[in-house]
């Protein structure tokens, strides 16, 4: 009776020990997705429809392409999948095992004791009820469990770096279709210009008032600014093209303030002392090589518990008729000790083994470490710099275009040629272009900044401190 009673006890414990489990990993799961802003779940819907014509804003194109990219949605199973391993794990070395035999069948029995001969054919009913509970495992399941809370970080961390790549993409995607629309913008306003320019120079020349040279320089440069017009619309076609591709959203429906963006970027202030402490803390990277050398260092010492004993709780019972004249029913109880001597030399490999990849994984982090220090330090660098030139560069555009108009002024009244007109036009023009390539790489850079401290997320590209 007592047996049976610890039986069904182990098996209740064992059940509830189930629905505990599940019940954390779903609320793990689930607190999860409430960080990830996850409100949308149906890849499969049409954007467009759901927004009715209306203007899509940067934030609602990171949303969409956050809750419907295909990778980042595998990349969110395979993390659930990742997370059961804990369980498994706690379940195959600290839960018991309980399982009942049901044998039936027929036999031919015959026993011979000299002058008394039996012989019975019969059936066969031999059923068991067993239980075998690990006491003792010399911290085998501890360390395990610590291996795998080590994978399940690691995988955390993948999907971290998934996200925040997939936002950089999304992100980057729109910021250079903002340039390549602005840059199409201004290089029709140049041609416009130089046709203007041009039609002037011809009529002056019609009149005698301007020589064959100037007439042929006013249609050069008018020429080379509609080339400039057609790569411009070519390099704007497939950002639209790309952009689409990316985020799955059709690239005439947004409505994104290029100037704002800049303004955000451009306004950022932060020491490069908190650059590198936040990188060190949530760069997804670093973390990865961080838990996997924890994995690592767990795992060699899950390989030495195999020169350790263990100790198990054994438990059954069975009810055996043989040919129906035996009748057995027994009960018994042990507690078993393995002692491990000697298991072909695989408990000595699989420790040089584990110890090998736990070397290996401290130089891989220190590696990641050095590399990460290097490039955050570069990107910040190129950040301010970035900054400095945007400023130059817009002092230099405020000048030029001064100068266009008073040379154009000067032009009117004798003062300065046509030839001085097309130069500063030209000056003017690069200087429009250098002016947006540099609060482009203003907006890269920051954005390049935040993936490496590790805080490209919708958290905090949406708040308003950040």
């Amino acid at each position: 009776m007592f047996i049976i009673l610890r039986l069904i006890l182990c098996v209740v414990f064992f059940i509830s020990s189930l629905n505990y489990s599940r019940a954390e990993e779903n609320k793990i799961v689930n607190t999860k997705e409430t960080q990830l802003n996850t409100t949308n779940n149906d890849s499969s819907q049409d954007f467009s429809k759901d927004k009715q014509g209306k203007k899509i804003n940067l934030q609602e194109i990171l949303e969409f392409t956050f809750n419907n990219n295909d990778t980042l949605q595998a990349e969110r199973e395979k993390t659930k999948a990742v997370e059961a391993l804990k369980f498994k794990t706690i379940g195959a070395n600290a839960l018991p095992n309980v399982g009942v035999d049901l044998n039936y069948g027929y036999t031919d029995f015959k026993q011979d004791f000299s002058t008394l001969k039996i012989e019975n054919d019969g059936k066969l009913v031999d059923n068991k009820i067993y239980l075998q509970q690990p006491l003792f495992k010399s911290g085998r399941t501890i360390t395990q469990v610590k291996s795998v809370n080590s994978q399940i970080a690691m995988q955390h961390n993948k999907l971290d770096d998934t996200e925040q790549t997939i936002l950089f993409n999304a992100i980057q995607a729109t910021t250079n279709l903002l340039k390549s629309k602005k840059i199409y913008e201004i290089t029709q306003q140049n041609e416009e210009s130089l046709k203007n320019n041009y039609e002037y120079v011809l009529a002056k020349n019609n009149v005698g008032r301007a020589v064959a040279s100037d007439v042929s320089l006013a249609m050069a440069r008018y020429s080379s600014a509609k080339s400039d017009t057609i790569i411009a619309n070519k390099n704007y076609m497939q950002a639209k093209i790309n952009f689409s591709t990316i985020t799955k959203i059709n690239a005439d429906e947004i409505e994104v303030d290029y100037e704002d963006i800049f303004n955000k970027t451009f306004n950022y202030e932060i020491s490069m002392d908190k650059v590198l402490e936040s990188s060190l803390q949530k760069n997804p990277s670093y973390q990865i090589a961080k838990n996997n050398y924890e994995m690592n260092k767990s795992n060699l010492n899950y390989a030495r518990t195999n020169f350790l004993p263990e100790i198990y709780l054994n438990a059954q019972i069975s009810d055996a008729n043989t040919a129906d004249i035996i009748n057995q029913k027994n009960s018994s109880v042990s507690v078993n000790f393995k002692i491990p001597l000697f298991q072909s030399g695989t408990e000595y490999a699989s420790q040089r083994e584990a110890g090998h990849l736990l070397n290996e994984s401290k130089f891989n982090l220190n590696d990641t470490k050095e590399a990460l220090l290097k490039q955050t330090t570069n990107t910040f660098s190129d950040f301010m710099s970035s900054k400095s030139l945007v400023s130059s560069s817009k002092a230099n555009l405020d000048a030029t275009k001064i100068s266009l108009d008073s040379i154009t002024m000067q032009e009117k009244v004798g003062k300065s040629t046509i030839i001085d007109i097309l130069d500063r036009r030209k000056e003017y023009y690069d200087a429009e272009i250098k002016f947006i390539n540099f609060k482009n790489d203003v907006i890269t850079y920051y954005y390049q900044l935040k993936f490496l401290m590790g805080e490209l997320n919708l958290t905090y590209l949406f708040n308003k401190d950040n």
